[in-house]
């Protein structure tokens, strides 16, 4: 690799984090009309897709948090009623997460993703689709990088376009 190949595969790592940070910080702003936060939010959608297998610790995998943090992070959403912690009666130690009404509510009020949509709009279909592919391509480099030990988030995309979860379109729910 030249240094050339160097800088420019530096320039797209610092330009990805740049706008992970930046559309993370519009979210949470977007979110935070609701009371809550974007990692409550992806808490409960990861609580959602899992159906009642969800323990801190899958939750953690899904979503590369370390386990302690998450674990904190469902005990604060506990306290205020967005989840139930319920202890799982084939393994003691285990807790599986429920999401309550409440939790379900706040999820439902942040589907429509208004400034999501208002960001990635500049895209063309045809561009989105091109990112799509190249950023499949790098995340597919990073899941072999980092291991087994992490799940592939791609298989579940077939799961969050389908009609149960809703997630790909506006839902009159939240209004």
């Amino acid at each position: 690799m030249n240094q050339s190949n160097s800088d420019k595969y530096f320039y797209i790592y610092t330009l990805l984090h740049q706008i992970r940070h930046a559309t993370f910080r519009i979210r949470d702003k977007e979110i935070q009309q609701f009371g809550s936060t974007s990692q409550r939010v992806a808490v409960i959608f990861i609580a959602k897709l899992l159906e009642g297998r969800a323990t801190p610790a899958e939750i953690a995998r899904w979503l590369f948090r370390k386990p302690n943090t998450i674990s904190i992070l469902t005990n604060k959403m506990a306290k205020e009623g967005l989840i139930n912690k319920v202890h799982d009666l084939n393994r003691r130690n285990h807790v599986r997460i429920q999401v309550t009404n409440k939790g379900n509510t706040l999820y439902n009020r942040t589907l429509k993703r208004i400034s999501i949509n208002r960001i990635f709009s500049c895209l063309s279909d045809e561009e989105c689709d091109k990112t799509i592919e190249y950023l499949r391509k790098i995340w597919d480099r990073c899941m072999k990088e980092l291991g087994d030990n992490h799940h592939q988030v791609f298989p579940i995309m077939e799961s969050i376009k389908s009609a149960k979860y809703n997630i790909f379109e506006i839902s009159d729910k939240s209004e």
